[in-house]
């Protein structure tokens, strides 16, 4: 991981967190992050990397705490299905309560999935108190991590230091 950048939004309460990275092994204790729980944006080029490589990612992810995970990029829908692989590994048989969404924003621009993460994306009721992060993770892409920053930096009242 290289950049890091904290937020905090206003209107839902959440902490928006934006990291780029040039790999997949993603540490997430590492980034500290301020609710057990948390949304995740991935944005990445699926072309780039192997699908094993995307199923860690997926795994660890879930692991360290994701209970939505949005996929944009090219081959987005297979980053998708991907991590829902690894959703049904780790939680084979969730209920309405404790499962673990997954989208893809195949045909949107990266600023409405951004929007998507921000104030549509919801974790399932368990999960609602423990979760008011929301990780937007760029991979091998510096200015899909600089668009991000403007998106969550840009209304907002006060950074996070």
């Amino acid at each position: 991981m290289k950049l890091l950048k904290r937020s905090l939004d206003p209107p839902t309460d959440r902490h928006l967190i934006s990291v780029y990275a040039t790999k997949l092994d993603i540490d997430f204790k590492k980034l500290r992050l301020p609710s057990k729980k948390f949304i995740l944006l991935l944005a990445c080029d699926k072309r780039k990397f192997h699908d094993e490589a995307i199923l860690s990612l997926g795994r660890a992810a879930l692991k360290a705490g994701a209970v939505y995970v949005c996929a944009w990029g090219r081959g987005c829908e297979r980053v998708h299905d991907l991590v829902d692989r690894a959703r049904e590994e780790i939680s084979p048989n969730p209920n309405q309560r404790t499962i673990i969404m997954t989208t893809f924003h195949k045909n949107e621009r990266l600023e409405e999935a951004i929007w998507f993460a921000r104030y549509v994306d919801w974790p399932a009721d368990s999960y609602e108190t423990t979760c008011n992060t929301v990780l937007f993770l760029s991979i091998l892409n510096k200015k899909w991590y600089e668009r991000v920053n403007v998106r969550i930096t840009r209304y907002f009242l006060r950074t996070l230091k």
